[in-house]
């Protein structure tokens, strides 16, 4: 059984970005990309940190941006996941 689980995007310990199978995809992929990370990185910043040290679940956040953007949370968090596996 693990103890801990490292997510890791941008340099820290990997060089991979968050989300960077959207920004390399096809168009419908990249404007997903460029929705979430405008509402995530924008409007939702100061969610970051807890959501990264484990106060906020990743379906909190989802629904966070999928109210924002419009966008449906299943394909968020699918996105989510995935990149996390990449």
């Amino acid at each position: 059984m693990y103890k801990a689980v490292f997510l890791d995007w941008h340099n820290t310990l990997s060089t991979s970005k968050f989300l960077e199978h959207l920004e390399d995809g096809s168009v419908q992929d990249r404007e997903l990309f460029q929705r979430i990370e405008k509402s995530l990185f924008g409007k939702f910043r100061h969610l970051l940190e807890p959501w990264m040290l484990g106060q906020l679940a990743s379906e909190n956040i989802t629904k966070k941006i999928s109210k924002d953007t419009g966008l449906d949370k299943n394909s968020i968090f699918k996105a989510f996941v995935k990149s996390c596996k990449t």
